[in-house]
């Protein structure tokens, strides 16, 4: 055998060796990164799977507080303003039909008891519109059962009168400036009103007053026992004031390595790295065959070692 092929075949050996060499670092390089690849996704995948558990629950335990708290509201407000639970309700459903906000219905009737309470007594806007408009609606609305009677004899009234600035005033004076939205839902009198309320109890939109009292308690223990909760979740907060802070900037200092692992794992550095590493590796080789091929001439012969 020739020198410079025994040179050769040397060469190649060590050539061969660290390229076997690469390859095993590259293989484990790769099997690594597939297994935090595949344990990062697993513990993503379960971090959403909890976090939509948690999250069906928050949903969940909202629909219930708004429930309640709707309910609740009803209570309040019809105490408020005078009215039975189920006559105020329908009072909202025949709002909602005229194009008048809930919240401007409440407004109005809060003023509207305000002001039929003050044409009792003899004074306010009610007593010095109504004097000059019409004295037998004013002692009609004085001597009233209750707050849905009056509520009905304003209503007839706007549905009598014949100019649409008549109403306007009428509304005006029994519910304020912002009165003038409660015209149209009136138009059709307190006839028009006890159909409406009919019409959402045929609906099935009308809570009942056991259901509705029933909310008011439990709203009303939820409030307590959540000023209760967080009184005391503050108080435990203050004394654990130092370890907290201590937490919190270990967790600070943590924030650029955990940014690294992910930038790792999620950014193709390794799948970059490992890339050029072949590379590397393919280019070794392509030299042994070129060095193969000007030693034998373009041919390989293995000589008997004779």
């Amino acid at each position: 055998m020739s020198k410079q092929l025994q040179k050769l075949i040397v060469t190649l050996e060590a050539e061969s060796s660290k390229l076997t060499t690469q390859l095993e670092k590259s293989n484990k390089r790769l099997s690594r990164w597939e297994n935090k690849a595949s344990k990062s996704v697993d513990k993503v995948k379960g971090a959403f799977i909890a976090l939509a558990s948690v999250a069906s629950v928050a949903v969940f335990a909202k629909l219930t507080k708004d429930a309640i708290q709707f309910a609740d509201n009803i209570g309040k407000v019809s105490d408020a303003v005078g009215l039975a639970t189920d006559t105020y309700q329908g009072y909202v459903h025949a709002a909602s039909l005229a194009g008048v906000q809930q919240s401007q219905l409440n407004s109005n009737l809060t003023a509207f008891v305000k002001r039929v309470g003050e044409a009792r007594e003899g004074v306010g806007p009610l007593i010095s519109f109504l004097r000059k408009y019409d004295e037998t609606l004013l002692k009609n609305i004085q001597s009233s059962k209750n707050q849905e009677h009056a509520f009905g004899l304003v209503a007839d009234a706007i549905q009598n009168a014949t100019k649409a600035t008549d109403k306007a005033a009428i509304a005006n004076a029994a519910f304020s400036r912002a009165g003038i939205s409660m015209v149209n839902m009136m138009k059709n009198g307190a006839a028009g009103l006890r159909e409406m309320k009919k019409e959402a109890y045929d609906l099935g939109i009308i809570l009942d007053e056991q259901t509705i009292r029933k909310a008011e308690e439990a709203n009303d223990k939820l409030d307590i026992m959540a000023r209760v909760i967080k009184t005391s979740v503050i108080k435990q907060l203050v004394k654990l004031s130092p370890q907290i802070i201590k937490v919190g900037n270990a967790f600070a200092d943590a924030i650029p390595k955990v940014t690294a692992f992910f930038e790792r794992i999620f950014d193709r550095t390794s799948v970059a790295a490992l890339e050029a590493d072949l590379e590397s590796l393919e280019r070794k080789a392509l030299k042994v065959s070129d060095k193969l091929k000007e030693a034998v001439g373009g041919t390989f012969v293995v000589e008997d070692p004779v």
